[in-house]
């Protein structure tokens, strides 16, 4: 058995299927997919979404994926744009340790092809962590403000943690790479939490971790990867990361072990019952939600937190529905997104 985040791979699939449909008048589609072990314990898993349609110009196999292009979006991919699928699935597949790519031929059809690491269902992800506690949904903690880094190369894996610490009440600081943290981390009065990627072209995760070993050993480092730790030469080996979180990673796991790691007492939203009118059900304006469904169609991960933050500074009213927004970022909830940017009160 294998551990896979099926929520996010179907989404996957069926952005990548409901485009080849919608380039494939009278052909074919075919999906097809291997798995190829890389160690005793890891996966590689793939996938391939082929379609007989009209396939992609050269010039356009790569803007298709960009979440930021705007200006002519609606003419690339055929004159019929690309919908908001393909920018989201970038996202996803990247948040899952992935990679997507495209082979097209324009009148030649397409093929779509990514693949994800996976890993045994035995394979633990923290050492004495027990997965069958029930989730939470942290909006805070007793006692000070805990101060958090979070680094990572990759700008949606970042802001997604970023994100999640944020909104469980953290004050986050960000770098895209260890050298940049490294840098940083003097300047921090207090750091209770270090959160860094595995892998990254400018100081990687081991270098952030002996960084931290050195000039703040009091303060824990978690590890997010696609790949089993892998120690470099020269680490010593009674430097350790307090964890290792594989990905796909489970956001209700890993707060609830930042809370034990830290010794946090959550505090939660209170539950509202159905079909009373709560803060959370108050809705901005058409023009703020027409722009939120600009940013949920392209996949802007980034500018969606930021738009959540702006809206609950600019209108307190509204900091329910900033919340809703920021909680299905986090767990890059696209179907709830669209929910968000586009339901109506009657």
């Amino acid at each position: 058995m294998l551990r896979i985040d099926s929520v996010r791979l179907r989404q996957v699939l069926d952005n990548l299927i409901v485009n080849a449909a919608r380039h494939t008048r009278d052909g074919v589609i075919t999906v097809e997919y291997s798995l190829r072990p890389t160690t005793d314990d890891s996966f590689d898993l793939g996938f391939a979404v082929i379609d007989t349609g009209e396939g992609i110009a050269l010039a356009d196999q790569q803007r298709i994926f960009l979440p930021f292009e705007r200006v002519g979006r609606a003419e690339r991919y055929g004159g019929k744009g690309a919908g908001m699928g393909l920018a989201i699935v970038k996202q996803l597949v990247s948040l899952m340790g992935g990679a997507i790519g495209v082979e097209s031929t324009p009148g030649g059809g397409s093929a779509f092809r990514f693949s994800i690491p996976v890993v045994s269902a035995k394979l633990k992800t923290t050492e004495g962590f027990a997965p069958e506690l029930r989730p939470i949904e942290a909006r805070g903690y007793a006692g000070r403000p805990r101060i958090a880094f979070v680094i990572d190369d990759d700008p949606g894996g970042r802001a997604i943690f970023a994100g999640l610490l944020a909104r469980a009440g953290f004050v986050v600081h960000e770098a895209e790479c260890g050298n940049a943290a490294i840098g940083l981390f003097a300047s921090l009065e207090v750091l209770d939490l270090v959160v860094t990627d595995q892998f990254m072209p400018d100081g990687d995760g081991w270098a952030v971790l002996e960084a931290i070993y050195r000039h703040r050993p009091e303060t824990p480092v978690i590890m997010i990867s696609a790949a089993p730790a892998s120690r470099p030469e020269g680490v010593a080996e009674d430097i350790r990361f307090a964890a290792e979180f594989l990905k796909p990673i489970n956001h209700n796991e890993f707060l609830l072990y930042v809370g034990r790691l830290l010794g946090l007492r959550w505090t939660h939203s209170p539950t509202v019952a159905r079909g009373i009118d709560s803060p959370a059900d108050l809705r901005p304006a058409a023009a703020d939600l027409a722009a939120l469904r600009d940013m949920v169609e392209l996949g802007e991960i980034t500018q969606m937190r930021e738009w959540a933050r702006a809206l609950r500074q600019r209108s307190p009213e509204y900091a329910g529905f900033a919340d809703r927004v920021e909680a299905s970022v986090a767990d890059l909830d696209f179907e709830t997104l669209q929910d968000l940017a586009t339901e109506s009160k009657l």
